[in-house]
């Protein structure tokens, strides 16, 4: 029966952060926020990085807090998108690694 009370006032947390609801928004940040962090630091094993995607997902969740399902676990939805932040990031040095070895095998093949 807890686990019910506990889904249900997620649900009305979602639909208060979807109208708008500062404190609803605190209230997820302060539930979810040392675990996320945590999942995140061991993903990517840089505390200052970590901390830098955490706000991220957090000023995202605020950006598209009206297209939020509130019927869905917001758990879930939350580590989907940190692991896209984490996908996203080693897609982006994995890049940048390849053009700065295009850009070195250029300069040198001058």
């Amino acid at each position: 029966m807890g686990s019910d009370r506990f889904a249900v006032d997620e649900q009305q947390l979602l639909k208060a952060l979807a109208e708008g609801d500062p404190d609803a928004f605190t209230t997820l940040y302060h539930r979810y926020g040392a675990r996320l962090h945590a999942h995140l630091l061991r993903m990517i094993k840089s505390e200052e990085l970590s901390k830098e995607i955490f706000q991220e997902i957090f000023m995202k969740i605020w950006e598209y807090r009206d297209r939020i399902d509130s019927d869905r676990p917001f758990g879930p939805f939350l580590y989907r998108i940190a692991e896209n932040k984490v996908y996203d990031h080693f897609c982006k040095i994995a890049r940048e690694k390849r053009m700065a070895g295009s850009l070195l095998a250029a300069s040198l093949a001058s």
